[in-house]
């Protein structure tokens, strides 16, 4: 009863929120150092783990995509890591990129093409535990990332953490 009454109290917000002026651009779940995440590129991302397996495969490896707030919470990370992941990878040969990507497909047990994210996330991880440098690097653009999420998903504050709207939390009484 809860959830169908939360499930409509955010779609009502959410079509409000795209009416009104003010609020984040629609179609946009976060902002990353002025980098927009879409809300479509979230869905993609989701749709593909689900079809592949790969979400429980993720999940079993440590990267919590149980929801869909850690889902765009992936997504956040690997828009602000890409420009670093990809200009470390592109000092690889092409059999040293597929061998990171095979040895992490063999870590998923899975066969299927990974999604443009998952193989970022595979050779940020690969890269980081070979090369110190490029690990500091990567701290230090997840330690100063600046990330705005769309309202309906609440307010960041590094200090506080995530801090939800008020139609997203359930009251008890």
């Amino acid at each position: 009863m809860k959830t169908k009454l939360a499930a409509k109290a955010f779609a009502a917000v959410a079509l409000a929120c795209t009416a009104l002026a003010g609020c984040t651009k629609p179609g946009t779940a976060a902002t990353v150092n002025g980098r927009p995440v879409s809300e479509q590129s979230v869905d993609e991302l989701a749709q593909q783990l689900k079809e592949s397996g790969l979400g429980k495969s993720l999940t079993a490896s440590g990267v919590d995509l149980s929801s869909r707030f850690r889902l765009l919470g992936f997504r956040v990370t690997i828009t602000a890591v890409g420009p670093a992941v990809d200009k470390a990878s592109e000092k690889l040969d092409a059999s040293q990129k597929d061998q990171i990507l095979g040895q992490c497909k063999k870590g998923l047990n899975t066969s299927s093409e990974l999604p443009s994210d998952v193989q970022r996330y595979c050779l940020a991880r690969a890269l980081t535990s070979g090369q110190p440098a490029f690990q500091k690097e990567i701290s230090g653009i997840l330690a100063d990332m600046k990330v705005e999420y769309s309202k309906r998903y609440g307010v960041a504050d590094k200090q506080k953490g995530l801090e939800l709207p008020e139609y997203l939390t359930l009251r008890r009484g």
